[in-house]
């Protein structure tokens, strides 16, 4: 999880690896709390590596509400400025949303706004502008490390490729994470109509509005002069089939969307985060 605030600033990846549980419930709980889920021979290796990082792990090697909890204590829960209150932006994954992390979000002054699911590309700021080149930049330093093993090996020699150890990854991450500007992570709040200069509780509506630019208004008079234009002879029209309009009510259509969209302005106002998974 990355986070990144609307002035261009970068907090600490948080990430997750896939680790096996202890069978003891009591060691399984006491890795949980002490060691960030890991065993305590990883953990001696693990706990070098967190220095700019924050690296936990669970059976699954992915995100849960109990790490949200975790993140946001970690992130927001000893800053200096509690009075202020912070704007997060949250896509739809439930693990965001449980009972639980919504109340702890409130009680560290933490105010939660969920990204339309299927809007991301637009309204998530890190979806809009650095997801990519951050990806880009972890995808080349992989595929340097395959390139790496071939030229190793040699041409014509038979050779099993080996996967990236942990400490590996990390590098990557961080790596790349560094390498994104203040510049870029601006961009993807101004061009989501997100940034402090163009930020207002009403333009924060755009979150649950329906999507993009609306579209114009049908030129009714051209489609009633075509219909006219292409009049259907009388012995082709069914009787049974016409509807009697004669009580002066109006047809109505019932539209079921389950992914609002959003729709922009430009006032100012205040400061918020988004994160990327």
């Amino acid at each position: 999880m990355l986070l990144a605030g609307s002035d261009g600033s970068k907090k600490e990846p948080f990430l997750v690896f896939k680790t096996r549980p202890s069978k003891n419930a009591t060691t399984a709980h006491e890795n949980k709390v002490l060691r960030h889920g890991f065993g305590r021979k990883l953990w001696s290796d693990v706990a070098g590596l967190q220095k700019g990082v924050h690296i936990y792990g669970n059976s699954a090697g992915w995100w849960n509400s109990d790490l949200s909890i975790e993140f946001l204590y970690v992130q927001f829960g000893r800053r200096e400025n509690m009075h202020e209150p912070v704007l997060l932006l949250w896509d739809d994954f439930s693990g965001h949303w449980r009972q639980d992390v919504v109340i702890f979000a409130r009680l560290i002054n933490v105010e939660l706004m969920k990204v339309p699911p299927g809007y991301t590309y637009a309204c998530q700021p890190a979806d809009v502008a650095w997801n990519k080149p951050l990806k880009d930049t972890i995808r080349k330093s992989w595929i340097d490390f395959l390139l790496q093993q071939v030229r190793t090996a040699g041409a014509g020699v038979s050779f099993k490729m080996t996967p990236p150890a942990r400490q590996d990854v990390v590098a990557w991450i961080t790596n790349a994470w560094g390498l994104l500007s203040q510049r870029t992570i601006k961009a993807g709040f101004i061009k989501a109509k997100i940034s402090p200069r163009d930020t207002s509780s009403m333009s924060l509506q755009r979150l649950l509005l329906p999507c993009a630019v609306l579209p114009p208004e049908p030129d009714w008079n051209l489609l009633v002069y075509q219909l006219r234009q292409n009049s259907v002879p009388a012995d082709g029209i069914n009787a049974a089939l016409d509807i009697d309009d004669d009580d002066g009510s109006s047809s109505s259509i019932a539209v079921a969307d389950d992914d609002p969209g959003c729709v922009g302005d430009d006032e100012g106002g205040e400061t918020g985060l988004d994160e990327a998974p």
